[in-house]
């Protein structure tokens, strides 16, 4: 295995948990490498999105409607629900500083889907953890709010989101 690989590999780990090291190989062969400046937006809300970004390194914000709701830093990941449901995106995400990212296009996870399913399953799978631990911590935030009194916010958000808030 390449250095190369076994850095990916280690630095998003959570993410491939279930993705073997020559399946790591491929995936790296879809995937575009792409560097930010500071401030450079890479997602913005309302515009149509499709694309899984992994940050190598460096810092992103997230932020909806100008408010900044998480910071990603080395080997986490935006994008994910747009990668799997494209749309139109939800949020903002601009690099807080030089930052290094790995994308996913559609058309890229399109090709690891005909050319690796197996990659492209076990990817899928480790996307639906993440999106499964960020529901979970939305659930948490809600709950904090209930114990504060912000039971018409706290209602609003069972709403929108079912149970899982």
């Amino acid at each position: 295995m390449s250095t190369a690989v076994a850095q990916f590999e280690e630095r998003f780990s959570g993410l491939l948990e279930h993705v073997g090291a020559m399946d790591v190989a491929a995936l790296l062969e879809v995937l575009q490498t792409r560097t930010l400046a500071p401030g450079e937006a890479v997602i913005t809300r309302g515009t149509p999105h499709d694309s899984l970004l992994l940050v190598e390194w460096g810092e992103l914000v997230v932020t909806v409607r100008g408010l900044e709701i998480s910071r990603l830093g080395p080997g986490e990941v935006a994008g994910e629900v747009g990668l799997l449901s494209p749309g139109v995106a939800t949020a903002s995400v601009r690099a807080d500083e030089e930052t290094m990212l790995h994308v996913l296009s559609g058309a890229g996870l399109a090709t690891l889907w005909a050319e690796h399913p197996a990659v492209a399953s076990a990817l899928v799978q480790g996307l639906t953890r993440v999106i499964s631990e960020r529901l979970r911590s939305i659930e948490g935030d809600v709950d904090q709010l209930a114990d504060q009194g912000h039971h018409g916010v706290v209602g609003l958000l069972r709403r929108l989101f079912g149970r899982a808030a």
